[in-house]
Formats: C-alpha cells, sequence, structure tokens
C-alpha cells in the first residue's frame, strides 16, 4: 500500500510536508462481530451494469480525521468484479442512517475511473472533513461482473444499493480505511511549453 501512495502522490502531489495518515473503521471488535456482504460497496453480480449505491459513516467513528483532508479509501473485498468507470463523491449530511437512497445532498466528486474489487481510490480532489457523518456515494456503469463479498460490521441503515429496479436498505457498514493528510491535494503540474515570440540571426 505504501508504494501506491508514493505514486498516487506523484501523479497528484501534496505539499513538500504533507502527512499522510490512514484511518480503518467498521473492522469488527468484540463489541461488534466482523460480517460480510455481497451488494456493498457494489452488488459483484451486477457490476457489468449501472448501479447507484450509498453509505453512510457516523460521526463518531472519524473524529480523528476532523480538520483534515482525505485524499483516498480503501474497501475489503474478495472477488474479481471490474467497472469501466465508477464516481465516487462525498458529503457531509446530518442523518446518520439511509431509508432510500438519498438525493438532493451537495456532493463532491473526488474519483472517477475504472474501479475494481481490489482497487485502492486514489482521489483526484480532497475532500476537507469538518465533522458529521459521512456520506459515501457510489455510482457504476458497465463492467465484468463476478461474485465478491465486503467485511464490514453490521448497522442498521447503514447503506443502501440500487440497481435495474431493485432498492434496497442494507443493515451493514463495509470496513473501509481512509487515507487522510493534512494538506489539500495539489494540481498535477502540467508540461512545460516553449513560446517563442521573436528570432535573431547571429551573422
Amino acid at each position: 500500500m505504501l508504494r501506491f501512495w508514493l505514486l498516487a502522490a506523484l501523479m497528484v502531489p501534496l505539499g513538500a510536508n504533507a502527512t499522510i495518515d490512514t484511518l480503518t473503521v467498521a473492522a469488527g471488535d468484540s463489541t461488534n462481530a466482523a460480517v460480510t456482504n455481497t451488494y456493498i460497496p457494489i452488488y459483484g453480480f451486477w457490476a457489468d451494469a449501472a448501479q447507484h449505491n450509498q453509505i453512510i459513516y457516523p460521526a463518531s467513528m472519524l473524529t480523528d480525521m476532523i480538520g483534515q483532508n482525505i485524499v483516498g479509501m480503501n474497501f475489503y473485498v474478495t472477488g474479481n468484479w471490474s467497472t469501466s468507470v465508477a464516481t465516487i463523491s462525498l458529503a457531509v449530511i446530518p442523518d446518520s442512517v439511509l431509508t432510500a437512497l438519498r438525493t438532493g445532498d451537495t456532493l463532491l466528486e473526488v474519483y472517477s475511473g475504472a474501479w475494481t474489487s481490489t482497487t485502492e481510490l486514489a482521489f483526484s480532489a480532497g475532500f476537507t472533513y469538518t465533522g458529521g457523518h459521512l456520506l459515501v456515494d457510489i455510482q457504476t456503469v458497465a463492467g465484468s461482473y463476478s461474485s465478491s463479498s465486503a467485511t464490514g460490521i453490521a448497522r442498521d441503515g447503514a447503506s443502501f444499493y440500487s440497481y435495474s429496479s431493485t432498492s434496497v436498505v442494507q443493515n451493514f457498514l463495509p470496513k473501509v480505511s481512509f487515507i487522510y493528510s493534512d494538506q489539500t491535494l495539489c494540481s498535477a503540474p502540467s508540461a512545460p511549453t516553449l513560446n517563442i515570440t521573436s528570432t535573431t540571426s547571429l551573422s
């Protein structure tokens, strides 16, 4: 994972003195036993078609990231599905449970691109987390399907999946590692250009 984030830092650099940390939540413990789910973060057997899924991570799990910038995330999924395009967006919301697919929230798109069941997601835009319940909005289009299973914990109304005519609340919160930094992402440097406005002949 360290090699991945060094590469990501080169592609979309942080400041020179940035500190990168990882917060893993919903891993399961003696209070909340680890469980698995086949529908969240996406339903592997429907990975060849469009899905729109959402997850809410409660504020109580995320206090270490207050005032920090989320620059990536990693779910813990077995299987080998892939999607040709996945769009992941984040928002802080007042509600801690899902009863339906949320609409109307102001979402910040942080990732758009190919996504496989083993991909560690490096964001193209950082998300400044100021506290509150964190909504992860996931939309995918056609890819290749395969059975899959995500690790997490049981939590009422923590997630929601929607595909075709099926829309169902899931009492499941997937384990995730958030990668965060004390600095914002910088834009990747562009290639230098040469602009010649005049020439001089030397004899």
